[in-house]
């Protein structure tokens, strides 16, 4: 298990920056949601197999949080085959996880953003 002594969301943002994928996923599987939001987010700057991998098992995490980023990492890869392994997945895919974190949000650009993950995924499916 990855040990998050010393591990900061900065210094995961960092490795995003600089394309750290094999740090990027022990960090993304962090009891922590904090890191392992932190790390999901950063995977979005990694074209890497094994990112990508993770990523779509992250859109089933247990944080609603964690399914967000998930989906907005696998949308700023821009991946053709992100939208058909989402595809697969979307039968799975509470949309009441949207709902919830729209309901929760009370920045209108927050709301702009999960809004606009929900309709990437289900326009291009």
């Amino acid at each position: 298990m990855f040990g998050t002594f010393g591990v900061t969301e900065e210094k995961i943002a960092k490795w995003g920056e600089k394309r750290k994928a094999a740090k990027l996923v022990k960090a993304a599987m962090s009891r922590k949601p904090n890191i392992r939001l932190a790390a999901v987010k950063a995977m979005g700057n990694v074209d890497d197999e094994q990112v990508f991998n993770l990523l779509i098992t992250c859109v089933r995490d247990r944080s609603p949080e964690v399914k967000k980023a998930a989906m907005d990492s696998l949308k700023k890869l821009n991946s053709k085959n992100a939208v058909e392994h989402v595809k697969s997945l979307v039968n799975d895919i509470n949309p009441a996880v949207f709902i919830e974190l729209y309901g929760a949000t009370e920045s209108e650009s927050k709301k702009k953003e999960i809004e606009d993950s929900w309709n990437y995924f289900t326009n291009n499916l």
